[in-house]
C-alpha cells in the first residue's frame, strides 16, 4: 500500500499484515499508528493491527496485533463503513424468521463499543438513521 507523509510529502511502501479471508478496513488507531482491522475467526473477534504510519530511521517496525472481544457472540459480524478512527459495525441475529440486524460504533483509539439506535423511516423506505448516545442527557442546554 502506498502511503503518504504530509510533513514530507514523500510517498512510502507499506506491506499489509496477513489477514485471513476477510476484507481489512484501514483506520486511524491513535498515537499516529495506522490500523488494519478484520472480523477474526469465528466472528468472535476483531483483530487490530497497528504500525506507526512514519517509518523510523531503519523503516523496520513491525506490525502490533490486537485482539478485540466482540460485545455479543454467536452471531455474524461484519464492518459496514469507516471513517477516522470509528468503524461501523453491523451484527446479524439470526434464530428467528426474520434475522434481526443491530449496530454498533467501535471507537479504534479507545477501543469502546457503543450500540447505535436506528431509526427506520414510516414508509419503510429509504436508508436507516443511526443514532448514539440515545436517548439525550435529560439536562438543560448551557452557554
Amino acid at each position: 500500500m502506498l502511503l503518504l507523509d504530509p510533513r514530507e510529502m514523500k510517498l512510502s511502501l507499506v506491506q499489509l499484515p496477513r489477514f485471513n479471508h476477510k476484507l481489512p478496513v484501514i483506520v486511524d488507531a491513535g498515537e499516529d499508528k495506522l490500523g488494519v482491522v478484520t472480523v477474526g475467526y469465528m466472528n468472535n473477534t476483531l483483530d487490530l493491527d497497528c504500525k506507526t504510519w512514519w517509518n523510523n530511521d531503519d523503516g523496520m517496525e513491525d506490525w502490533q496485533h490486537k485482539i478485540i472481544p466482540l460485545p455479543e457472540l454467536g452471531y455474524e459480524w461484519y464492518i459496514k463503513g469507516a471513517a477516522d478512527s470509528y468503524l461501523l459495525l453491523k451484527v446479524i441475529r439470526k434464530g428467528s424468521e426474520i434475522p434481526k440486524q443491530v449496530f454498533y460504533i467501535l471507537e479504534v483509539k479507545t477501543l469502546s463499543f457503543e450500540r447505535l439506535h436506528v431509526s427506520v423511516s414510516d414508509m419503510g423506505c429509504g436508508p436507516p438513521r443511526f443514532f448514539a448516545s440515545f436517548p439525550p442527557p435529560l439536562s438543560l442546554p448551557t452557554i
